[in-house]
């Protein structure tokens, strides 16, 4: 499992949402079954994934949400996460979409990984999907292109 720096996780935080936006963090699949909760700032954001990096086994990783949630949400597990949780963010508790995410993974069966050359063909995909949306006058600093380990996103 790779190490987690706790700077990195609160610029994370910074980069998709501005401190009282309503996150998810979750794991969805763990020995201690489905791991949720709802942060509304940086540091309990950053508090919420260093726990689980280092509380729970997990194989699918450590996601978050990166739209805007009906802040009711918060209610269920404040500034925290909990194990073996019964309900985590629907669809239809999205208020406002901020973001449009493109996820670039090869299609491959679950729990095999991508190859070398499937993710650096994503990461390329991605990086000419950004330099297209460019060129059509989509501002050159609405995008985040990051790596997710078997593609690009």
């Amino acid at each position: 499992m790779a190490s987690f720096d706790r700077d990195d996780i609160v610029r994370t935080f910074q980069l998709f949402h501005k401190p009282g936006d309503v996150v998810e963090v979750r794991v969805p699949r763990s020995r201690k079954g489905v791991v949720s909760g709802y942060v509304k700032d940086a540091e309990s954001f950053a508090d919420a994934a260093m726990w689980v990096y280092h509380n729970v086994e997990y194989s699918d990783g450590i996601y978050f949400t990166i739209n805007q949630l009906n802040p009711d949400l918060l209610a269920r597990s404040a500034n925290t996460v909990q194990p073996y949780v019964r309900y985590s963010t629907s669809d239809e508790n999205i208020t406002r979409r901020k973001l449009l995410p493109i996820d670039l993974d090869p299609i491959r069966p679950s729990g095999i990984s991508s190859t070398d050359e499937e993710h650096d063909a994503a990461r390329v995909l991605a990086r000419t999907i950004k330099k297209d949306l460019i060129s059509k006058g989509w501002p050159e600093d609405s995008f985040v292109v990051a790596d997710s380990g078997n593609g690009a996103t």
